[in-house]
This record gives structure tokens, C-alpha cells and sequence, in this order.
């Protein structure tokens, strides 16, 4: 998230630290059935409620938007809900899901990559 942040919004200095401050060091256990996990290191995760969480996730989502389009995937996104969209053939729905689930793990991988290599 901070490596999109920086690159789509350009914060440095001390307002990038703010947000490294306010997005890194998250923890989080798990309660179920009135019994609590261990607390575990988030890796990436917005707090909830915040202010700031609509606006970082229509960030971080736009990434999203740009790496699937260049493949013609359409996405549709709303608050946290986000669909991917592709045309086919009914005899071809199948083979359609299996590329869109493929296409959307190497997409993932390549953007992330993609944007931590030019930070």
C-alpha cells in the first residue's frame, strides 16, 4: 500500500512516515466461540472506521482498475466490493473462469512487483 501511495499521490518525508506510521505495526487476534487467538502481524489491512480507509482503499484499488484493463477485464468496484468481468461464449464460460482466476493471480503478482520496483 505505501509503495502505491507514494507512487500514485507522491507523499515523501515526514507525510510518507505518517502513513508508514499509521498503516505498519498492525496486529490483530481472532475471537470465536469466546476464545481468542494468537495475535498475529497484519501484512497489509486498513483500520476500519477510519477516515482515511475509503480514500487509501480507492487508491490501492485503482491499481486494480489499471492492471486488469490492459487485458480486458472489466472491474466494477463498489465500497469494498469488487467484481472482475470478462465477455465469452456460453460453451466457453468455463474456460473463461479457470483464465480470469489465472490472469488475476499473475496480475496480482506483476503489479505488486511492478510497484515495489519503482519505489
Amino acid at each position: 500500500m505505501l509503495q502505491i501511495l507514494e507512487k500514485r499521490c507522491g507523499p515523501s518525508g515526514s507525510a510518507l512516515q505518517w502513513h508508514k506510521a499509521y498503516l505498519q505495526s498492525r496486529t490483530c487476534p481472532v475471537f470465536a466461540g469466546g476464545v481468542s487467538s494468537d495475535t498475529v502481524q497484519l501484512e497489509c489491512s486498513l483500520p476500519q472506521g477510519s477516515s482515511l480507509g475509503p480514500l487509501k482503499f480507492i487508491i490501492y484499488g485503482a491499481e486494480l482498475h489499471e492492471c486488469m484493463a490492459r487485458h480486458g477485464v472489466t472491474v466494477h468496484s463498489f465500497a469494498d466490493d469488487t467484481q472482475l468481468c470478462i465477455q465469452t461464449k456460453v460453451q466457453h464460460v468455463a474456460q473463461a473462469k479457470q483464465n480470469m482466476v489465472d490472469h488475476s493471480r499473475r496480475q496480482s503478482v506483476d503489479c505488486f512487483i511492478s510497484a515495489s520496483r519503482q519505489v
